[in-house]
């Protein structure tokens, strides 16, 4: 058991750590939209639509863990929840030459769930442990039924395994306990406390001899018909904006770059303050993108000399912190949180060239 001292500093080193994740997501989404972009086709197309979409969720996951998102998970079709998180497996299931199959039961395909991206979390999580202990060329079904609670379906993963004997049941969802060499034992407690906080439930069936363990799920059905259906991405044109990056992070600059320059702005990147000063003698920028983490202390006192220097430069402040620590809509600095979308930092770009068009 941890004290309050060692509870605390476990917080920070997790929300650090999620932090760094959720910047890696960042880069990670930029290029894969960059490849969509590109018109990529056939098998080569629909790997990188999977992995776009399961990093938008995992990015989102980061976000909210560490306050950075208030939004919550939407409803979205049980149909598109399953297929999506068994089609993100296969490459790990072909590797194995195991098959993951998925069975309805009348009806039922056609249903909304509430928190679906939860959910996934979920049954990603059963499904990769059952692609653990499943033997080479055996398979892995999950199951669609009825709830006994009418407001409730029912999901079941069935693996391929040795099944879990009824001993090694009852520690089986506590966090710590693992029979994994390499497991740290947070999966399955994450995952039965996830769907308690959603209002379902997390269980495994009761160990039969010969045959694998059989997880079952209990998730709330939605009321409503309708689906909160993906974001229509608009195409943006900055040709004509010159834009500075200033971040030590080589990856958001070389990702901010790109996203920049492939719509049609011009961009210079520095990875230190001082070299950002010594171009502003000779080169004007319209909009400065500026990491908020090497000037410590000194960040008010540096935003304002440059607003003084250059009044009609638009600076963005990135930060990883929920607070940046000074009143930026006093010094006139709009503020993005790190991680964040791609969409956000053009988004931002295009309402400044929305303003500047306006007041001229």
């Amino acid at each position: 058991m941890l004290d309050d001292a060692s509870s605390g500093e476990a917080d920070r080193d997790l929300a650090a750590a999620l932090h760094e994740v959720g910047n890696g997501l960042t880069v990670v989404l930029g290029w894969l939209e960059e490849a969509q972009a590109q018109g990529a086709s056939g098998p080569v197309a629909e790997a990188v639509k999977i992995a776009l979409e399961r990093a938008r969720r995992a990015q989102r996951i980061a976000r909210r863990a560490i306050g950075a998102d208030p939004s919550r998970p939407g409803v979205e079709p049980l149909r598109d929840i399953v297929s999506e998180c068994i089609g993100g497996l296969t490459p790990v299931a072909s590797k194995k030459r195991v098959s993951i199959h998925s069975a309805y039961a009348a009806g039922l395909d056609a249903g909304n769930v509430e928190a679906g991206e939860r959910l996934l979390q979920v049954l990603t999580n059963l499904l990769l442990n059952a692609l653990d202990v499943t033997k080479e060329g055996g398979d892995i079904t999950v199951r669609i039924a009825k709830d006994n609670d009418p407001g409730l379906v029912g999901l079941s993963v069935e693996d391929g395994g040795p099944g879990i004997p009824d001993a090694d049941r009852a520690g089986l969802f506590r966090r710590g306990q693992t029979s994994k060499a390499d497991g740290a034992g947070i999966g399955l407690a994450h995952a039965q406390a996830i769907a308690l906080e959603e209002g379902g439930r997390l269980s495994v069936q009761p160990f039969e001899q010969g045959h694998g363990a059989v997880f079952e799920i209990a998730w709330p059905l939605s009321a409503t018909s309708s689906a909160n259906g993906p974001r229509t991405r608009r195409a943006v044109s900055l040709h004509g904006c010159r834009i500075a990056v200033v971040d030590d992070d080589t990856g958001i600059l070389e990702l901010l770059d790109m996203v920049f320059s492939a719509r049609g702005a011009a961009v210079r990147s520095f990875a230190r303050h001082a070299d950002f000063m010594t171009a502003l003698r000779s080169s004007a920028f319209d909009v400065a993108f500026l990491d908020a983490s090497p000037y410590g202390s000194g960040l008010q006192d540096a935003l304002k000399s440059l607003k003084s220097a250059h009044p009609s430069l638009d600076l963005i402040l990135i930060s990883g912190a929920s607070d940046p620590g000074i009143s930026v809509s006093k010094l006139g600095v709009m503020w993005i949180r790190k991680p964040f979308e791609v969409d956000e930092v053009i988004d931002v770009v295009r309402l400044i060239r929305a303003s500047s068009r306006t007041a001229e």
